[in-house]
């Protein structure tokens, strides 16, 4: 199971919020093979693409082994102010507050 590679920290980075922690996954061969094959044959192996987005930081991680794997282009998307040109931008709810994810409009 996955849930045993990932840490948690409770009242992080406010209280009442419960912080799953992905580095810890990350740092187990075992763990990150576990969540990419996941990721690969639960998702996109039923759900054709022609483009993964990964949204900064974590993202990026998965999103690209997804995109080595299924031979596509890797989109990023990136919090708000990180990327130069025309941008789509979309706000969402986090736990905590708001954020505002961007990529490159060339880039879709």
């Amino acid at each position: 199971m996955i849930k045993e590679y990932i840490k948690s920290y409770k009242d992080f980075p406010k209280e009442g919020i419960d912080f799953k922690c992905t580095a810890s996954l990350c740092a187990s061969q075992k763990g990150f093979a576990r969540a990419n094959n996941a990721l690969y044959q639960d998702l996109l192996k039923y759900m054709p693409c022609d483009k993964v987005i990964g949204l900064d930081a974590r993202g990026f991680i998965f999103a690209s082994v997804l995109c080595h794997r299924t031979r596509t282009p890797l989109i990023l998307a990136r919090k708000q102010g990180k990327l130069p040109g025309s941008l789509v931008s979309r706000e969402f709810k986090l736990e905590y507050g708001t954020a505002t994810m961007e990529i490159q409009k060339d880039s879709i």
